[in-house]
């Protein structure tokens, strides 16, 4: 323990190889098909050589066994199609739930579900739409085949089956493709947005492929004219701003901001605000670009240009994914991330538990700790620049969870300016407050056990609020013992923590609090034991089920998440 701790500190006395193996999986995507039901004017769908594929039923199975080992996080049910035309999706869907996997979904929402999808969908952790305006008709000459009205109705039939069932419903997200054409309107986009009940927005990179023949072809905000940057920046500044000041989460695709910032900077040389280790002096810039000039004039036109900053002398991918994520997609190709070119076919006979640490992938890893990167990493349209001692900080700290995370995860300090508590009373199923004093870290002093079911009466904000659970399981002595969070006896999360501790964060939003004055917040388990029966010498004959250290439940005063910013530059 003591030379992990050291490693902690100096990567250098770490070897190579132990930064290669992955034993977890946070992300998982099963693209069940890719075929889809739009063709939309930024997709790879729309254009004449795309090939569309169906997963077939024995893969599918065998994926859902190996990430059920893998014991991944959540499961995104999607790829480069629509997932809801394929045939009995949502059966599917339904057997991963009903083992406890959280699922997630991105979908055009094109279609009108039918009732038995609708219940599947409502049981979702979370969904992402493709919706890139609240203008109805430049929606359809966008996401060609789709009406916003659809969008709006499955939205609303969605958290109407969730009530029926007094079940909470999926937190819904909207997915943004940002184009010349949109992003001057952004605003009136994230507010339409949220009056739907959008809890976070995702503004993606532009990908170009070729000009469609009598389409509304887009282009990247970057080839514009001098004026319209200024203008898209002023509009993605505001929105930006916009989103902060409300609470309402949101990622931006670095590539995008990358970018946007190298654009901002040859129409203002004299200002600061440059990446951070860019080449320096014109000559070399002008070398790389002519560098990236020369391979783009040799690719077929056909190929999508994606647009990605100049890499920074001697860095690397800010990219945790060939440790963390896979996909596979429905010609059974496995990619490391979303970008990358397939490294493994499971036609190939290797099964899916093998091919996470296989040659092919640690030979990626490999490539990204030491800066050798592959051209789908050097073009990678949504990861930042870092340094290789970074990655392999993070890295590190992704593998040893043990020691980085959840022995000291990060608590929010409750402080009047930060955090304000709403009132919150114990109820059934809660024993005493213990405390240990030789515990060195104070936050781990003091805990609460739960029965099999803890119940705390909260007072209704009738606003968004912020839930805080700290707590852990004793895995000596119960295995894969579950949680489960509960608001109003509607289901927030269940789980199986990864290690003893863990730390959960939610944001309740009005709509799930109802019009009571009072909510009930119920923490339970699948399992519990009595220490007597398990030590003859004790005489505590509770029945016990988790601990719980720490309990928050009241709102944020102000934005503590870094959000995603636009270039110094330009604000």
């Amino acid at each position: 323990m003591l030379d992990r701790l050291k490693n902690f500190f100096n990567f250098q006395g770490v070897p190579g190889n132990n930064l290669l193996e992955s034993p977890r999986t946070k992300i998982a995507h099963i693209e069940f098909t890719s075929r889809c039901n739009l063709r939309c004017v930024f997709c790879a769908a729309s254009q004449p050589d795309y090939q569309s594929y169906d997963l077939d039923e024995k893969t599918i199975e065998h994926t859902i066994a190996a990430l059920e080992v893998r014991h991944v996080d959540v499961v995104s049910v999607n790829g480069h199609g629509e997932t809801t035309v394929y045939k009995d999706w949502h059966r599917y869907c339904n057997k991963m739930l009903d083992a406890g996997i959280p699922l997630h979904i991105t979908s055009n929402f094109a279609k009108v579900f039918s009732a038995e999808e609708l219940k599947t969908l409502s049981r979702f952790k979370s969904i992402e739409i493709s919706c890139d305006t609240n203008d109805p008709e430049l929606f359809k000459k966008l996401r060609r085949g789709a009406d916003l009205r659809t969008i709006c109705l499955n939205i609303l039939r969605i958290r109407a089956q969730a009530a029926k069932e007094n079940r909470l419903p999926p937190e819904i997200s909207f997915s943004c493709v940002v184009s010349h054409i949109n992003v001057l309107n952004l605003m009136d986009y994230v507010s339409f947005g949220e009056a739907l009940g959008v809890t976070h927005f995702n503004f993606c990179n532009l990908t170009k492929y070729p000009d469609l023949e009598d389409a509304l072809n887009t282009k990247h905000i970057t080839e514009m004219p001098e004026e319209f940057v200024y203008k898209a920046v002023a509009s993605l500044t505001e929105t930006f701003e916009f989103l902060r000041h409300s609470n309402i989460k949101y990622d931006v695709q670095q590539g995008l901001l990358d970018t946007l910032q190298q654009r901002w900077q040859t129409l203002n040389p004299e200002e600061p605000g440059s990446l951070p280790g860019q080449p320096d002096g014109d000559a070399k810039r002008e070398e790389i670009q002519e560098e990236l000039a020369r391979e783009r004039s040799v690719k077929e036109e056909s190929q999508p240009h994606r647009y990605s900053s100049l890499r920074p002398q001697a860095q690397t991918r800010d990219c945790l994914d060939p440790w963390q994520f896979i996909m596979v997609q429905a010609n059974k190709d496995v990619l490391p991330c979303c970008w990358h070119e397939p490294i493994y076919s499971l036609g190939k006979g290797q099964s899916l538990l093998n091919v996470f640490n296989n040659t092919q992938f640690k030979e990626l890893r490999r490539r990204l700790l030491t800066g050798e990167l592959p051209k789908d990493c050097m073009n990678c349209p949504s990861r930042a620049w870092t340094t290789i001692h970074d990655l392999k900080r993070k890295v590190w700290h992704y593998l040893n969870p043990g020691i980085y995370k959840f022995m000291s995860p990060k608590i929010p300090v409750i402080k009047p300016d930060i955090l304000r508590s709403f009132e919150l009373d114990y109820g059934q199923g809660w024993y005493d407050t213990e405390t240990n004093l030789n515990i060195e870290d104070p936050d781990w002093q003091t805990w609460k056990w739960t029965a099999k079911k803890a119940v705390c009466m909260l007072k209704n904000p009738k606003r968004k609020a912020l839930l805080i659970i700290r707590g852990t399981v004793d895995k000596s002595k119960i295995k894969d013992q579950k949680v489960i969070v509960k608001m109003n006896e509607g289901i927030l999360e269940e789980f199986i923590p990864g290690t003893a501790k863990f730390f959960k964060e939610y944001t309740i939003a009005p709509g799930m609090m109802g019009e009571d004055n009072e909510l009930s917040l119920a923490i339970e388990t699948d399992k519990i034991f009595v220490p007597s029966v398990l030590d003859p010498g004790s005489n505590d004959n509770r029945e016990l089920g988790i601990q719980v250290y720490h309990l928050f439940f009241g709102e944020k005063l102000e934005n503590l998440k870094s959000q995603a910013k636009i270039p110094k530059a330009a604000l």
